[in-house]
């Protein structure tokens, strides 16, 4: 499966991946975390944010990579491993200025999840809005 995910997944794949996101047990999810999914996600997730704007196709990708994501913080060690990284965080905030709303939904969903949820994701996110403070500034005025 991360294989998949790495080699320029369809929609196909990454609906497969959320039901297995979605309906395995935490030691599953573990695992892939474990093996090297988190960082592959992580890579189509900034990928696909970037493209999520030049079409409706990309867009669509975009939503399914987010839902992906947000599956996978549904395990501990997968909401962990994202609040612990800045860069994706950065990526993300700076993000929600974009045209498509279901996309920013979907961000500002994963993000308030981490905010709640992750040991310290309040400050890791706005971290994350601190370096991109008009999409701080756009959310709250929003």
């Amino acid at each position: 499966m991360i294989s998949a995910v790495q080699e320029c997944p369809d929609l196909d794949i990454l609906t497969k991946l959320k039901e297995c996101l979605d309906f395995n047990n935490t030691g599953w999810l573990e695992k892939f975390v474990d093996l090297g999914g988190f960082e592959a996600l992580r890579d189509l997730t900034l990928d696909r944010i970037r493209d999520s704007e030049s079409s409706e196709e990309e867009e669509n990708m975009a939503i399914n990579v987010l839902e992906c994501v947000l599956s996978l913080t549904s395990a501990a060690k997968g909401l962990e491993k994202m609040a612990s990284d800045k860069d994706i965080l950065l990526h993300l905030c700076a993000a929600i200025s974009m045209d498509g709303a279901e996309v920013s939904k979907l961000l500002l969903d994963l993000l308030s999840r981490i905010c709640i949820s992750a040991a310290d994701g309040q400050q890791a996110v706005l971290q994350g809005f601190l370096q991109e403070p008009h999409q701080l500034e756009d959310s709250v005025d929003g």
